[in-house]
């Protein structure tokens, strides 16, 4: 996963166009799956473009949202990837808490097979009881270091699909990936996260429509998960998740 994340991964690069990662730097960065601190293109016309208003993210946010869905709709069926499927509205309520324990994933073939598109559960876009949360405890009160309030994710049966995938994203001409963090390195220390791994991409679709809507700027985050680790997911799981998080102030 290390080595094609250095050889595929477009960064962004002051607002010029996308470059492979090939630096030392860049690649003990990768390796290490810190996250670098991170700042947008400089604006046409001088001062800070950062964006410090919560509203405003929040907007570009949902504006954004059905557009990363599609892209993770096209890596899905391109890599073999997986997505999570929510129990049908007419399940008995102990067939849904077996399937919180039990999480079902489709492949793309068998979400249209079944016509199950609809029952795709979707990461959709973070709360902003949650955002104003995580921006308080770990970002100082800076609406704009949030990159996540855009967010989905892929499943993946195996290392090679996953790896696979992030070719995709790096042949894709509308991602500029502006951060990753590769939490499957040897040099990442899994206590900080409870022992879950994964590959998570911080990226912009920079595209004719994304600039005429005015959300070509904004950061979401895409993360790549095998499917033992998704697996642990369930809702008994990010409770756990939960209170670890408050643990740590995060």
């Amino acid at each position: 996963v290390r080595d094609l994340l250095l050889q595929h991964l477009p960064c962004a690069a002051s607002g010029t166009s996308s470059f492979k990662t090939s630096h030392a730097s860049e690649m003990s960065r990768v390796d290490a799956g810190s996250w670098a601190p991170l700042l947008p293109p400089p604006s046409k016309h001088g001062g800070d473009p950062r964006i410090t208003s919560l509203d405003q993210l929040m907007l570009q946010a949902r504006v954004l949202s059905p557009m990363l869905r599609a892209k993770v709709t096209a890596w899905v069926c391109a890599c073999n990837g997986l997505l999570q499927v929510r129990a049908h509205d007419t399940a008995s309520v102990e067939d849904r808490a077996d399937h919180a324990h039990h999480t079902s994933f489709q492949t793309a073939q068998e979400l249209s097979e079944s016509g199950s598109w609809d029952m795709v559960r979707w990461a959709g876009v973070k709360s902003p009881e949650r955002a104003i949360q995580k921006i308080t405890r770990s970002y100082n009160g800076e609406a704009w270091r949030c990159l996540d309030l855009c967010r989905e994710a892929i499943v993946f049966t195996s290392v090679p699909d996953l790896a696979k995938c992030v070719e995709s994203i790096g042949a894709d001409h509308d991602i500029v990936c502006v951060r990753v963090k590769n939490r499957f390195s040897p040099a990442y220390d899994p206590k900080t996260s409870a022992g879950y791994r994964d590959v998570a991409f911080n990226l912009r679709i920079d595209n004719e429509c994304t600039r005429r809507l005015g959300v070509a700027q904004h950061v979401c985050e895409l993360q790549l998960i095998l499917k033992g680790f998704m697996e642990l997911k369930t809702d008994e799981g990010h409770k756990h998740y939960v209170r670890f998080r408050d643990l740590r102030g995060e």
